[in-house]
């Protein structure tokens, strides 16, 4: 076989090598000192951080990958300084950096991952935070020494052609030569024939232990496979029912908001709104332990907050540490994040249990990738009919449905009635229903005929009739003097005391609705939006 010795090759581009070892050494330099600065502010913070991703957001693939290319490279160049009698000590001086650089990014990643569960002793993390200066200071003047070499190898006067020619680079060096690969085959077999037949006699004499042994490494090798892929690494997605050590759950919707129900925005907060549906695994009750909860994005760890109780109400109970049943049950976890990018991965995870390892406590977590359904996107407004049924944002009230039949609007309504004073004796009579006079502008009354169907997994006690749907979801809009106005609150029920009159509903509004145009009843469930023509 003909080669062709690399060494001109090497010598020629020696520039353009270095180069990228400028390039490749910078970024680890720019690596480290990240986690120096992350210690120094560790230090002097005043508050604990522990529980946050430190080590997924310090450390990287490429910080333990790229020591390794640079110490292959720089073994190479040390080969041709060899080869040519020049100066060594610079790769030397460099291989051994780069080595003790992946010992000091091991050290350092294993305090991170000890700073994500528990707190580390301040004079500790002071030795570590020094020891990490002294490295990069290392690295720096490793780095200037690099760039010296990218540059020209005299600093005084940057002459490269004539360092090149200072290398003596010869005909000699890129002269082909001639490799002997053949090998004596006879002896080679005869080697493999011996040893085949050696390893059958073996084989022969201990076949039952050997195929137990082979047998149970290759169960094991099934078990350890399944467990990584299907267990301890697995990622759950939403609505998989899953087992822990305390409580049994699913995790059913999640949702991504940046307002309430009345489309009011949230104060300088996103909130990503997580259901689950969950019991214990013991027959008593049991406070759950939101601090197990946890919500990963993009690295960044949140907890949930008991804030939000009456924006969120349309999509259930917020969780306060109340007691719950032994029963399947769905509460609310809310997150608060700041803005969030449209890439942004979210996972949901529980820490199931804590192990016990020669590093110290490490969490044993079960993840679930969420999906949140985005609730201020694709806003749409749909115009309704009336005696058409509508189902209201099947993403939040699920099959829940409504019905209106009729719209009047009058300054007083007038319902008749059996007046009884005996079982035989009844006269017929009449109740006025009168908007209040207890404010400071006048009112008319909006009665509306419908129905409303509730979805039967929906858990919502403060939605129960139509009535409980425009009030909280519902406004007016109508068009006086030219200007289109908007009523959103004060809708005020008034309840006959006479009768009881089913899917008949009387609600104060007011006064100037009665002789506007263009008046509409808007419902509005998050995104979706409702509209019907009253007149």
């Amino acid at each position: 076989m003909i080669l062709r010795k690399p060494y001109a090759f090497l010598i020629k581009h020696f520039k353009l090598i270095h180069m990228v070892l400028l390039a490749l050494m910078s970024y680890l330099l720019y690596r480290t000192n990240i986690f120096l600065r992350f210690l120094q502010e560790y230090i002097n913070s005043e508050q604990l951080m522990s529980g946050q991703d430190f080590s997924g957001q310090l450390f990287n693939t490429w910080m333990f990958a790229l020591p390794f290319i640079i110490i292959v490279i720089l073994i190479i160049l040390l080969g041709v300084m060899f080869y040519k009698k020049k100066p060594k000590i610079f790769y030397i001086v460099n291989i051994i950096i780069m080595v003790s650089l992946l010992v000091i990014y091991n050290i350092g990643y294993d305090n991170a991952v000890l700073l994500e569960t528990k707190l580390i002793e301040t004079r500790s993390l002071r030795l570590l935070r020094d020891f990490y200066m002294l490295v990069v200071i290392v690295q720096g003047i490793g780095l200037v020494f690099t760039f010296i070499r990218a540059t020209g190898f005299d600093i005084k006067k940057f002459e490269f052609g004539k360092d090149l020619e200072e290398l003596n680079i010869t005909e000699a060096d890129n002269e082909e030569f001639e490799v002997d690969v053949s090998v004596e085959t006879n002896v080679f077999k005869r080697n493999v024939n011996r040893n085949l037949r050696f390893a059958k006699y073996i084989y022969k004499e201990n076949k039952f232990l050997i195929s137990i042994v082979f047998l149970i490494l290759f169960a094991a090798t099934c078990f350890v496979i399944y467990m990584n892929l299907t267990i301890y690494n697995k990622i759950y997605e939403e609505k998989h029912l899953f087992m822990a050590t305390d409580v049994t759950m699913e995790v059913s919707k999640s949702y991504l908001t940046s307002v309430d129900y009345k489309n009011k925005d949230l104060v300088n907060t996103n909130l990503v709104v997580v259901e689950l549906n969950l019991k214990a695994n013991s027959n008593n009750d049991f406070v759950f332990n939101t601090t197990k909860a946890e919500l990963i994005i993009d690295n960044k760890i949140y907890y949930p907050k008991s804030k939000h109780i009456e924006g969120l109400f349309d999509l259930g109970k917020v969780y306060q540490d109340t007691i719950l049943q032994t029963e399947f049950q769905k509460i609310l976890l809310v997150y608060e994040v700041p803005t969030i990018s449209t890439s942004s991965s979210f996972m949901f995870r529980y820490i199931d249990d804590l192990v016990l390892e020669k590093k110290g406590i490490n969490p044993k977590y079960i993840k679930i990738r969420l999906n949140p359904y985005k609730l201020d996107d694709n806003n749409t407004i749909e115009d309704i009919e009336v005696n058409e049924q509508v189902i209201l944002n099947e993403n939040v009230l699920g099959k829940t449905n409504i019905v209106i039949n009729k719209f009047e609007i009058k300054d007083y309504f007038v319902i008749n009635y059996n007046f009884c004073v005996s079982d035989n004796e009844c006269y017929p009579s009449k109740q006025y229903l009168r908007p209040s006079t207890n404010t400071n502008y006048d009112k008319a009354i909006l009665k509306v005929t419908g129905s409303f169907e509730k979805d039967s997994e929906l858990i919502n006690d403060s939605l129960y009739d139509l009535y409980t749907i425009i009030n909280y979801f519902g406004s007016i809009s109508y068009e006086l003097d030219g200007k289109i106005k908007t009523q959103n609150i004060g809708f005020s029920r008034i309840r006959p005391s006479k009768i009881n009159e089913e899917n008949v509903y009387y609600i104060e509004v007011l006064k100037e609705i009665e002789k506007s145009s263009n008046v509409e009843l808007i419902i509005r469930v998050r995104n979706n939006s409702y509209r019907y023509k009253i007149k």
